[in-house]
C-alpha cells in the first residue's frame, strides 16, 4: 500500500506498464490494493486503460466490476481516456461490459464520445457509437454535440462517420446557437473543412439563423394542412345544404311541375344565390381532392388556399341570403315583422362573431409586437 513520491502504488506502476503477472500477483497477495488511488484520484484500471493496456483492464475488471464507477478528480472514468487516446481494445474491452458506460460525463458534461472525436480513430468512434446510439445526441455542458466537437476541430473523416448514423441530428445548436454548418464555415480554409461543409450540405444541414425561417415554414405548412382540412368540410356541408335547398323550393309546383312562387323575386334570389353557393363548394372541394403532396409549390399552394377561402366567403354570404330570402317566402308579407326580426337577429349572430375574433386576433397581433421589440 506504499506509494512513491508521484503517489503511485506498486499496482499502479505495474497496470501502467501492462505487467498482468504482476497485477495478478499483487491483487492475490493483497486484493484491497485494486480500490488504491493515485494522483487526480486516478485507480490502477484508469492508468491502464489511459495507457492502453487491455489485458490489465480486463483483469482488473475481472476482480471488481464496481470500477466503473471510479473517476479522477475531473470526473472522467476509464473510457474517457481509452477513447481520448483511441486505444481501440480496450475501449472494446470497457464498452463490452457496460454498453452505457459512454454515457457518462465528465465534469465539463463531456462524455467518451466527445473524447473520441478529438482524436482521429473513426474505429473508436463506431465501437461506442454501436455500443449506445444515444451517445451522438448528448451534449455537454456547452450545447456541443460530438458532431459540433468533431467539426471544430476540423477532423473531417469523424463527421463522415457520425453522418452516418440516423441519430446524429445534423442541425442541433449549442449554447453559443451555432449548429455544425456554423462551426465549419468559421475553419480556415482546408481541405478537411471544405469536405466538412461537403458533407453537413449534403445531410440537409442548416445555419442557425436559417434554422427559424425553416421552423416557421413548417408550423407554416401545418397550419395550412389543418386549415384547407376546416375549409374543405365546410365546402361539402354548404354543397349538401344547397343540393337539398334546390330541390325544396318554397309554395311547391303547380301540376305541370313549375313552382307555383318562381314569379316572386325572393324565390329568384333564392335560386340564384343557392346556385352560386352549391357550385363554389364544389369548386373549393375540386381544389383540395386535387391538390397532393409534393407536387405544388408552396407559393402556388399558398395562392390556392388563398382562393379557396375567398370561394368559401361567397359560399357562405350565399346560403345566409337563400335562408333570409326562404325566410320572406315562408312567413308571406302579412309577417314581414317576423321575417326582419329573424333577419336582424341572424345578422347581429354574424357580425358580433366576427367582431369578437377580429377584436382578439388585433390584441393577439399587439402582444406579439410588443414582444417582439422587448426581444
Amino acid at each position: 500500500m506504499r506509494k512513491n513520491l508521484d503517489g503511485l502504488t506498486a499496482l499502479h506502476i505495474a497496470a501502467g506498464h501492462g505487467h498482468a503477472d504482476i497485477v495478478q500477483m499483487l491483487l492475490e497477495y493483497d486484493p484491497e490494493l485494486i480500490k488504491a488511488a493515485g494522483p487526480s484520484n486516478g485507480s490502477p484500471l484508469i492508468i491502464a486503460a489511459k495507457r492502453g493496456h487491455a489485458a490489465v483492464v480486463d483483469l482488473l475488471l475481472e476482480k471488481d466490476c464496481s470500477l466503473f464507477t471510479a473517476l479522477k478528480s475531473n470526473g472522467r472514468n476509464a473510457l474517457h481516456l481509452a477513447a481520448r487516446r483511441a486505444f481501440v481494445e480496450v475501449v472494446r474491452s470497457l464498452v463490452g461490459k457496460d454498453k452505457q458506460l459512454g454515457r457518462r460525463s465528465d465534469l465539463k458534461g463531456q462524455n467518451a464520445l466527445h473524447m473520441a472525436v478529438r482524436g482521429y480513430s473513426q474505429e473508436v468512434v463506431k465501437l461506442l457509437i454501436e455500443a449506445d446510439p444515444a451517445v451522438v445526441v448528448l451534449p455537454d455542458l456547452l450545447g456541443n454535440t460530438a458532431l459540433h466537437v468533431a467539426t471544430r476541430k476540423a477532423r473531417d473523416k469523424l463527421v463522415e462517420v457520425l453522418l452516418l448514423y440516423p441519430e446524429t441530428n445534423v442541425n442541433a445548436t449549442n449554447k453559443d446557437h451555432k449548429t455544425a454548418l456554423d462551426i465549419a464555415e468559421e475553419l480556415p480554409y482546408s481541405p478537411e473543412s471544405i469536405n466538412i461543409r461537403s458533407c453537413l450540405s449534403r445531410k440537409g444541414a442548416s445555419r442557425a439563423n436559417d434554422l427559424g425561417a425553416v421552423k416557421e415554414l413548417k408550423r407554416a405548412l401545418q397550419g395550412g394542412i389543418n386549415s384547407a382540412h376546416s375549409v374543405n368540410m365546410a365546402a361539402i356541408l354548404i354543397a349538401q345544404i344547397a343540393f337539398a335547398a334546390i330541390f325544396t323550393v318554397p309554395s311547391g309546383d303547380d301540376n305541370n311541375g313549375i313552382p307555383l312562387a318562381m314569379s316572386n323575386t325572393s324565390v329568384q334570389v333564392l335560386i340564384i344565390c343557392n346556385s352560386i353557393a352549391f357550385f363554389a363548394s364544389m369548386a373549393v372541394v375540386l381544389i383540395q381532392v386535387t391538390v397532393t403532396k409534393g407536387e405544388i409549390e408552396p407559393e402556388a399552394l399558398a395562392m390556392m388556399a388563398e382562393v379557396t377561402r375567398k370561394l368559401i366567403w361567397l359560399a357562405t354570404i350565399c346560403i345566409f341570403v337563400v335562408f333570409m330570402t326562404a325566410i320572406y317566402v315562408v312567413v308571406g308579407r302579412r309577417n314581414e315583422w317576423a321575417s326582419a326580426l329573424i333577419t336582424i337577429t341572424g345578422g347581429v349572430i354574424l357580425l358580433g362573431s366576427l367582431g369578437i375574433k377580429t377584436y382578439y386576433e388585433m390584441k393577439l397581433r399587439r402582444i406579439r409586437s410588443i414582444r417582439k421589440k422587448q426581444t
